[in-house]
């Protein structure tokens, strides 16, 4: 275990698996909602945290991406994960049936990717020395048709991967809490795996470097 953080929710595998942990600091309320069958080829996981449905997910890169790989949790909701599905509209050259398939499921659901062009790749090879973004997010949009802040930032101790940081709008669901005489206004980190971390607004922004791992 991690101390300071509770396991929310696991999928065990032989060969990679997922998990969300939940930082206890902050006392945010979380549920785990429900996760992929047994032997399912795309794994995902659904914590709500705060109110918010967050979805982790992986598909191997070898596996087929299907629009009925995945549930569809209600707004507000967001979905992150190594997907490794290639679509020009994340920085690839060309489009892969799995990366129309991916492109189609989010649009028929209404959710946005949370993608800049200008940001860093979320994977670099140190074989062939190149990047590319296996590791994507989508979200719901709020009712004024935004989406979440997604910053990719260095990358991950011992991987080829980069994590990155996602700031979603705080659902009002806790008063105001003062800790180590910090008022905190219901913020919270949630680190979701290694590669993302999950900041809701009016957390305070030197919080970072308490509970990013």
């Amino acid at each position: 275990m991690i101390p300071n953080f509770s396991l929310a929710g696991s999928v065990l595998s032989r060969k990679h698996g997922l998990v969300t942990f939940v930082h206890e600091r902050l006392e945010l309320e979380w549920s785990l909602v429900d996760q992929s069958p047994e032997q399912s080829e795309t794994e995902w996981l659904c914590v709500d945290v705060a109110g918010h449905n967050i979805i982790k997910v992986y598909k191997p890169p070898r596996s087929q991406f299907t629009p009925t790989a995945i549930l569809t949790f209600p707004h507000p909701s967001l979905y992150v994960g190594d997907v490794n599905c290639q679509h020009v509209n994340w920085g690839y050259n060309k489009t892969s049936p799995d990366g129309e398939s991916l492109d189609s499921w989010a649009t028929s659901h209404n959710h946005g990717l949370l993608y800049d062009p200008k940001e860093a790749t979320s994977f670099s090879s140190h074989l062939w020395n190149v990047g590319a973004n296996p590791d994507l997010a989508f979200a719901s949009f709020d009712q004024d048709g935004r989406l979440p802040d997604r910053r990719v930032l260095g990358k991950f101790p011992r991987s080829q991967h980069r994590s990155s940081h996602i700031t979603l709008p705080r659902q009002c669901r806790s008063q105001p809490k003062n800790l180590g005489g910090r008022k905190i206004l219901g913020g919270q980190i949630v680190c979701f795996s290694a590669y993302n971390t999950i900041l809701f607004e009016k957390t305070p922004l030197n919080a970072q470097n308490d509970y990013i791992f």
